[in-house]
C-alpha cells in the first residue's frame, strides 16, 4: 500500500439520521440504503482506530431549513415553480440531524455546512489546520455528493487526500463504485477500511518513535 505519510485526520462526512435511518427523509424518498450498515460498521472500526492511535476524528454535519435554503438551491430538485420541495434534510434540532452510528467524543471537532462540500464550513479548513492535519482520510454518506465534493476541496487547499470507499455509502452500488473509482484515479487515493486502519497503526507507530529519539 502507498504510505499516506504526514499528519492524519479521520473525515467523516454528513453520517445522519436523515441519510442513513431507515427511519430518516432518504428512506422516506424510497431509496436503497443497502450499503448503510456495513459503511456504518466500518465507519465505527476506522473511528475506534483512529482514537486508539491518537489520529483525530473530525466530525462535518449537514443543517437545513429556509434561513439557509436558497432558492437556487432548492431549485436542483427541479420542481414545478410553487410546488412543494422535498423534506428538508437534517433540520437544526431535530432528530434527524443527528449523528447515526459515530458520534463525537468530548473534545472531538464537530463542522456545520449548508452546501455540499465540508468546505462550505466557514470552520473546518481552519480546525484542520490547528489539528496540524496535513493527510485526510475522508468517509461518509453520500459518496458521490458530499464526500467526493469535500474530498476535492480538500485537495484544492492542498490537503493530501484518500477516500476510504468501504467506510463511504450511497443509495445505488454502481453510483457508489464509480465515485469512488473517480476518486482514486483523479485526486487522491482510494482505500478500505483495513488499509485505512493500517495507516493510523502506522502513524501512531511513527509518532512513538518520534517521541523516543526526542
Amino acid at each position: 500500500m502507498t504510505d499516506l505519510g504526514g499528519s492524519l485526520a479521520v473525515v467523516v462526512v454528513d453520517v445522519q439520521n436523515d441519510f442513513c435511518s431507515p427511519d430518516g427523509t432518504m428512506a422516506g424518498r424510497g431509496l436503497d440504503l443497502e450499503q448503510i450498515p456495513a459503511a456504518s460498521a466500518n465507519l465505527v472500526r476506522l473511528a475506534e482506530a483512529a482514537r486508539a492511535a491518537g489520529v483525530p476524528v473530525v466530525h462535518v454535519r449537514t443543517h437545513h431549513d429556509e434561513d439557509v435554503d436558497s432558492a437556487a438551491w432548492d431549485a436542483r430538485y427541479n420542481v414545478p415553480d410553487g410546488a412543494p420541495v422535498p423534506p428538508r434534510n437534517c433540520r437544526p434540532g431535530t432528530w434527524g440531524a443527528e449523528p447515526w452510528a459515530v458520534t463525537d467524543l468530548p473534545g472531538e471537532q464537530v463542522h456545520i455546512k449548508h452546501r455540499y462540500s465540508g468546505f462550505t464550513s466557514p470552520t473546518l479548513e481552519a480546525g484542520l489546520r490547528e489539528l496540524g492535519a496535513t493527510t485526510l482520510l475522508v468517509c461518509g454518506v453520500a459518496t458521490e455528493v458530499c464526500v467526493e465534493t469535500t474530498l476535492r476541496d480538500a485537495l484544492e487547499r492542498d490537503f493530501h487526500v484518500a477516500v476510504v470507499g468501504d467506510a463511504s455509502a450511497t443509495y445505488a452500488r454502481d453510483i457508489h463504485d464509480q465515485a469512488v473509482a473517480r476518486m482514486g484515479r483523479h485526486w487522491g487515493l482510494a482505500l478500505t477500511t483495513d488499509q485505512a486502519v493500517e495507516a493510523v497503526g502506522r502513524a501512531s507507530s511513527s509518532a512513538r518513535a518520534g517521541d523516543a529519539a526526542g
